[in-house]
């Protein structure tokens, strides 16, 4: 009966936890996962929630998204990441969220180094085909030279 138990549990947890990550109905909750998505290191998740224009400028390449975020950007080695503070300031299409969080990164044979109180706008927009938000980032189309 034990063993029942476990794969009930592992199999709803197969089927819930793919879906609490992406782009959502609102700029908080798709805010939300894109930081539950950083959290967790998930460059895949990450690159769905781009919007479109964001993708196309990557060459819907998540790999060179990936690159960005632990090469150019230094996530790779990271852990430990809080959320402090999340405030939406929603528009009709566009939404500007400011977040705050710490992390800590270890690179490369360094000492792993504490990052505090780390203040970010982050960017989304409604896509007019779902009606989901997603992540833009401004310049976007420069991404591409990475």
């Amino acid at each position: 009966m034990n063993r029942m138990v476990w794969i009930a549990l592992f199999t709803a947890l197969v089927v819930v936890l793919p879906g609490c990550s992406g782009p959502e109905k609102t700029c908080k909750k798709s805010a939300e996962s894109y930081f539950s998505l950083l959290s967790s290191s998930s460059w895949g998740g990450m690159f769905k929630m781009l919007t479109e224009q964001n993708r196309k400028s990557l060459d819907n390449n998540p790999k060179k998204f990936a690159y960005l975020m632990e090469e150019v950007f230094e996530y790779k080695g990271s852990k430990n990441f809080r959320l402090k503070k999340l405030t939406p300031y929603a528009g009709r299409d566009s939404c500007s969220v400011q977040v705050v969080y710490d992390y800590s990164v270890k690179l490369r044979g360094k000492e792993e180094q504490a990052y505090d109180g780390v203040e970010e706008t982050w960017l989304f927009q409604k896509s007019p085909k779902d009606g989901l938000w997603y992540y833009h980032i401004p310049e976007g189309k420069q991404l591409g030279g990475f």
